[in-house]
């Protein structure tokens, strides 16, 4: 097994490095993945907007019909704790630790009476206090802005069920 542990690491290093990385200060990041057209009044997707952040009860530091801006409170996207366990002859050791994510959304919501664009013009995000400065792009993007999108997109008709 000793002689299996180089080999393992190698592998495991191979697939992990190989997801798809980009920098938060990269515009292609917001182009390419936080920006989104619909066939919608810009007035219904800002409301769609402030609705679904409403939804997840997280406060608004800045709500701008006018200019079409909003930013979020820095807010929870996941706490996690940590175990782990090793041998040292007869003795098991344990450790552990808890984390949490943060993060925060500025918004721009641009358009006229027949469609709009939302498009997420800045992301923070920080693990305890470390800012991060890149995302894995399909991570994030499956776990909190494709759904975030969608909960726009579930906000145009609130009225309808």
């Amino acid at each position: 097994m000793k002689n299996l542990f180089p080999v393992l690491t190698v592998v495991f290093a191979l697939l992990t490095g190989c997801a798809k990385t980009m920098q938060l200060d990269d515009p292609n990041l917001y182009d390419q993945y936080l920006t989104k057209s619909y066939n919608q009044p810009v007035g219904t997707c800002f409301n769609a907007v402030k609705g679904a952040f409403a939804e997840k009860k997280v406060a608004l530091t800045k709500e701008d019909a006018e200019n079409g801006r909003i930013v979020t409170e820095r807010h929870d996207a996941l706490v996690y704790a940590t175990y782990t366990g090793y041998r040292t002859g007869n003795v098991t050791n344990y450790s552990g630790g808890m984390g949490k994510i943060t993060h925060r959304y500025y918004i721009d919501v641009k358009g006229d009476e027949k469609t709009c664009t939302i498009k997420v013009t800045k992301y923070k995000a920080w693990n305890n206090e470390n800012e991060a400065t890149y995302v894995k792009v399909d991570d994030i993007y499956n776990y909190y802005w494709g759904p975030l999108f969608k909960s726009f997109e579930n906000h145009f008709n609130p009225d309808e069920e």
